[in-house]
């Protein structure tokens, strides 16, 4: 983050439930606030299981509690990215998003006409990545953020670096 425009008030983590494997999975967040405007908002980021499908529901729902009990705290946006392993039509993101009070930003920029590319997603480090539209890696936000534009990094050759497509939302805090 830039941290001339940004001082962080608070951070963390949160281990979820240990799935048995020796796979530690968990969700970080920070309190920033905008050193300009004193605008705060929180920002979370994980990494949710990615085969069973009885303890990604259990990520889900500890997310969504622990981000529930943030904005219960700090009364403030939020905005929750990474890698859900779950597409977005699924009903355990839906249900994370119903449960965390959350919108998809990629659907939010559909909607209002600032969607740029949603083509790109998991593939191989080194090979280009497939134009599924069966995303996994997410950016969510509360419901009082515009997105003004959201797009999914698929060129200069960014296969070369993840086996992920980097997502990118330009947002406005509504008043």
């Amino acid at each position: 983050y830039k941290q001339s425009k940004f001082t962080v008030i608070d951070k963390g983590l949160t281990y979820f439930t240990p799935n048995g494997k020796n796979v530690i999975r968990l969700v970080t967040w920070a309190l920033f606030e905008d050193n300009t405007t004193k605008q705060r908002f929180g920002f979370f980021n994980t990494h949710w299981t990615p085969h069973d499908e009885a303890q990604k529901q259990i990520h889900a729902n500890e997310h969504a509690a622990i981000i529930n009990a943030f904005v219960n705290k700090y009364n403030v946006p939020v905005f929750s990215t990474g890698d859900y392993n779950s597409i977005h039509s699924s009903s355990v993101f839906k249900g994370f998003l119903s449960a965390a009070s959350l919108l998809d930003a990629t659907e939010v920029a559909r909607q209002s006409g600032t969607l740029l590319n949603d083509y790109g997603g998991c593939g191989t480090v080194g090979a280009p990545h497939t134009t599924s539209m069966n995303r996994i890696d997410h950016i969510v936000i509360s419901k009082n953020i515009s997105v003004l534009g959201f797009e999914t990094v698929v060129g200069n050759d960014t296969y070369m670096i993840s086996d992920h497509s980097p997502k990118y939302a330009d947002i406005k805090f509504n008043k």
